[in-house]
């Protein structure tokens, strides 16, 4: 089931990435062949945080000659299983994950 509605903002998940014989030209390019390192943070952002997290991060690797690059990639957020009446639910602060998580 998806946890997303139609109504829902897009999420996305910022990674750095390494990439080869490239030359950005803005901080919003996405290299070619790039190759995932690891997830830029924990959870979910929205559109505008992870563009702002990416071209920051962006321009500073660029500055300093290094070969990562941060790359935002949409995401579907899925869950598996349906909360119980009564159970606790663990809410993630407001921006930071598009949906709720139920406790285990």
């Amino acid at each position: 089931m998806d946890a997303q509605s139609r109504t829902d903002p897009p999420c996305y998940r910022v990674w750095i990435a390494r990439y080869d014989r490239w030359e950005p030209t803005g901080p919003g390019d996405v290299p070619p062949g790039a190759v995932a390192l690891e997830p830029a943070e924990e959870g979910t952002m929205t559109d505008l945080e992870a563009r702002a997290y990416a071209e920051a991060f962006n321009r500073i690797a660029a500055r300093r000659a290094q070969k990562m690059w941060a790359v935002a990639l949409p995401v579907v957020v899925r869950y598996e299983g349906e909360p119980q009446p009564g159970q606790p639910l663990g809410v993630l602060p407001a921006g930071r994950d598009c949906t709720f998580r139920a406790k285990s």
